[in-house]
């Protein structure tokens, strides 16, 4: 389901789908066959796990997550870097560790902020995407509105204190 532009969720996804294009635009930058691959495997496992991680109190070790990318079309080759992916997840704040006695020191509890990621993964590939692209390019007028107010107000009062001093 989309937010209306008015809630604190939909700005946190706005803040997410930035950070997607970001990430995008990064890896294409590299060109880095790897990174690409990694990132597409945290993409893709984002998106499983709004679309089928019902339990979302589960540890979820690299043998799960081999198992759910396996599923998503990813060779066993890709899957080497599975420990990459669970790594980068803590990094990026989507999960974080789950270290308890008995764990694989990779498994992994999915945040808030991953299932929101996840969200806008989903929707980035719909029709939904164009909302948050007129959103970004409505906040960015916004601030050069502000901007150029400010500059004119500032504009103002250095004239009253010329015409004033003289």
């Amino acid at each position: 389901m989309f937010d209306t532009p008015i809630t604190a969720k939909f700005f946190k996804k706005l803040e997410l789908y930035l950070e997607l294009k970001r990430q995008d635009r990064r890896v294409k930058k590299s060109q880095s066959q790897r990174g690409e691959r990694i990132w597409s495997m945290e993409k893709c496992f984002l998106l499983w796990a709004i679309r089928g991680h019902w339990h979302l109190g589960t540890p979820l070790n690299p043998d799960y997550l081999k198992k759910v990318l396996k599923k998503d079309g990813f060779s066993d080759q890709d899957l080497i870097e599975v420990r990459q992916v669970a790594q980068n997840l803590v990094f990026k704040k989507f999960a974080t560790k789950e270290e308890k006695e008995g764990y694989d020191k990779d498994t992994i509890q999915l945040t808030d902020t991953g299932f929101f990621m996840g969200e806008v993964i989903e929707e980035a590939q719909t029709w939904r995407e164009y909302v948050y692209i007129l959103f970004s390019i409505f906040v960015w007028l916004m601030v050069g509105w502000g901007f150029f107010e400010v500059i004119n107000k500032i504009l103002i009062v250095l004239k009253n204190i010329f015409l004033t001093w003289q």
